[in-house]
């Protein structure tokens, strides 16, 4: 739940009403709340950055500010996709691991399914 509301595909609206009509603990909801703080603080910061950066390019014409948050912003997100993606991808192997142990998983090669 916590890499759902990490994930910036899916609208919290959405996420909300999913989480309402699935049987998901409240403990987990609760902790995937908290864990979205972090992220707010960090949006909230670069907003107000961006809001004087804004203000102080336009009373002057400095083109290097803008390239400089620019390449900031494109390697910051670059490393956020990059980090949930290899948890993400950690706890979905996780899982298939624990359901292929649990029997519930069949691979290709089980069912006989050339390729």
């Amino acid at each position: 739940m916590v890499l759902l509301r990490l994930t910036p595909v899916i609208p919290f609206g959405i996420l909300n009403y999913a989480s309402g009509i699935t049987s998901i603990p409240f403990l987990e909801y609760a902790t995937a709340m908290l864990a979205v703080i972090p992220a707010a603080i960090m949006f909230t910061a670069v907003g107000a950055s961006a809001n004087s950066v804004t203000e102080s390019t336009s009373a002057g014409n400095n083109d290097t500010i803008k390239i400089v948050f620019i390449v900031m912003g494109v390697i910051f997100g670059t490393l956020s996709v990059m980090t949930i993606s290899h948890y993400a991808k950690k706890e979905l192997n996780a899982a298939v691991r624990e359901e292929r142990e649990e029997g519930g998983i069949q691979t290709v090669e089980d069912i006989g399914v050339m390729t």
